[in-house]
């Protein structure tokens, strides 16, 4: 935050900032063991009025400004600021390299980038996307579950007081997800409709708690799941990033929205929201062949109203509209995904398909299935799915801090 703070009293203008993401320390072969710390990362765009190395120059002085020393490379340290782009220039000297030498092949560059600009070219012509696709360590991003609803299948009603809420956002400094997805309307079999105006007064209920993270610039993003257009309306206006339609955009006007503002949105396949367990993808189908299908025609329908493709992101509905076995099919096979140019997000976190395919985990609550939704996650993240809906945050980043260290790699 005093980084991002002295670079904006320094000039920079029209800063646009990542969600931070959590990674393990790059290290090289043979570093101390005491290195091994992991790193919060995000990346800024920004204009200036001065060169280069101006710039570099700048980034170095803020760096000794807040504690950085002279230290051996690849060590530990409080602040690192690099320079990956500036314009198109392309400059090498033993002061400054750009592009930076190196940042394309390393996930803690690529992974917050994908997320702020994955359409950025970088270099050949290539977008940030493709470049992250190529990496075979780069950990998804987490997207925090926080339902404000007192029948949600996993917790629902732990969120849903004033009290719990304002407990919820005192204490998520201590793990903070990449971005936070708020949400007031169930989607659980079986559950009640509620009007559009009690769905508003959970949101803002929660968005009133976060008014202190939104101030900052750098804080974990916000998202909004609802089907609603006008409460996506009225969201993206009070600032969250990305809207997450479950509903897939069966609204029309959610797609004059995502058509007319600059926010991300999420859609999501179904077969019919609230979930109804009886309407399933066809028994004799291969499902992950339904629902790219599916997602290819609303690719399509999305191009012709004018919606960016690189603000889209894709999440193929694990327990929606589709068989335990469908979904964790869909699960297995989430790199073919890949073959779609947007990005994936997968939400499987604690659903009840994880108890219908192993009766070990029949008499488990939903709260008690975090092991195998780590584990399921863990899988997805190898194959290079983008991003990660789960409820337990803290969880998930000790498990991908193991496991893409680099001392675990080697």
């Amino acid at each position: 935050k005093s980084a991002v703070q002295l670079l904006r009293a320094a000039g920079l203008s029209e800063i646009q900032v990542s969600p931070v993401v959590e990674t393990a320390a790059w290290l090289k072969s043979g570093s101390p063991r005491e290195w091994n710390h992991p790193y919060l990362n995000l990346v800024l765009k920004a204009r200036s009025n001065f060169s280069a190395i101006e710039g570099l120059r700048l980034c170095q002085e803020i760096e000794q400004r807040l504690g950085r020393q002279t230290n051996a490379v690849w060590s530990p340290r409080p602040i690192d600021i690099d320079l990956i782009l500036w314009n198109d220039e392309r400059i090498e000297s033993l002061e400054l390299n750009l592009p930076h030498a190196g940042a394309f092949e390393r996930p803690f560059v690529l992974d917050p980038w994908m997320a702020l600009s994955p359409e950025q070219v970088l270099t050949d012509s290539k977008p940030v996307l493709r470049f992250r696709r190529e990496l075979t360590n780069a950990c998804p991003i987490l997207m925090g579950v926080v339902n404000i609803t007192p029948d949600s299948f996993s917790d629902g009603g732990v969120n849903f007081s004033d009290e719990s809420l304002r407990e919820y956002f005192k204490n998520i400094t201590a793990s903070p997800p990449s971005i936070i997805d708020l949400g007031g309307q169930s989607t659980r079999p079986g559950a009640a409709v509620i009007s559009e105006s009690e769905e508003w007064n959970r949101l803002n209920r929660a968005l009133l708690r976060v008014e202190r993270l939104h101030e900052d610039r750098v804080r974990p993003w916000i998202s909004i799941d609802t089907t609603r257009a006008e409460l996506a309306r009225r969201a993206i206006e009070w600032g969250v990033e990305i809207i997450n339609d479950v509903s897939g955009f069966d609204d029309p006007k959610m797609l004059e929205l995502a058509a007319s503002t600059q926010a991300q949105f999420v859609f999501m396949h179904h077969l019919g929201i609230p979930v109804q367990r009886a309407v399933t993808l066809p028994l004799s189908s291969d499902p992950v062949d339904e629902v790219m299908k599916w997602a290819e025609k609303k690719l399509n329908l999305f191009v012709k109203a004018g919606v960016a493709t690189e603000r889209l992101i894709f999440d193929p509905g694990i327990g929606f509209g589709k068989t335990p076995a469908q979904s964790l099919a869909l699960i297995d096979r989430v790199a073919e995904f890949k073959k779609l140019p947007i990005r994936v997000l997968v939400g499987h976190s604690r659903k009840s398909y994880q108890a219908q395919v192993n009766p070990r985990y029949s008499h488990l609550d939903p709260s008690d299935r975090d092991a195998v939704t780590v584990q399921q996650s863990v899988e997805m993240a190898l194959s290079g799915v983008e991003f990660l809906r789960v409820h337990n945050v803290l969880a998930h980043q000790k498990a991908f801090i193991q496991i893409f260290s680099q001392e675990n790699r080697k």
